[in-house]
């Protein structure tokens, strides 16, 4: 991400983010082109942990300590979260264990990125037991969504 993205969330007072400086790999095609500073975002919350055999991991090893799988496991088609281990602190980014690279944000960061045009970015729904969804467009024309103020 930019610096146009990280003053958009600092402004609004979104939490549960850090930014960290990034630098493009050695690609021969982006080191020609003048880039601006980038950021790697790093998310501060946990919302909880898979149900791992309701997700379809099968008899796959988790390790509770480190959070990392200890065996093969089969890519489940969804992932279902246990609703026992949900402790969200309300912040506007956040993850579930232990896989966090499935990033969760809150209506105020989409409303953010709509606000601030961002661009290259991308949101979707999800409920609070099963991820994946349609995506959400959040540059279009018509807003809000249908069912947006329902949630």
């Amino acid at each position: 991400m930019t610096q146009r993205v990280i003053d958009g969330l600092t402004k609004h007072g979104i939490r549960g983010w850090k930014a960290y400086e990034a630098e493009p790999r050695d690609v021969p095609r982006l080191l020609k082109v003048r880039l601006p500073k980038l950021y790697a975002l790093g998310v501060d919350n946990h919302w909880g942990k898979p149900d791992l055999k309701a997700s379809g991991f099968g008899d796959s090893t988790f390790c509770p300590e480190c959070h990392k799988f200890t065996s093969k496991y089969r890519d489940p088609e969804r992932i279902v979260l246990d609703e026992s281990s949900f402790d969200w602190d309300k912040s506007d980014f956040f993850t579930y264990l232990p896989f966090g690279h499935g990033v969760f944000v809150s209506k105020r960061v989409i409303e953010v990125a709509r606000t601030e045009r961002w661009t290259n970015a991308m949101f979707r729904t999800h409920d609070a037991i099963y991820t994946g969804g349609r995506p959400i467009d959040y540059l279009a024309k018509d807003w809000p969504p249908p069912g947006w103020d329902e949630a």
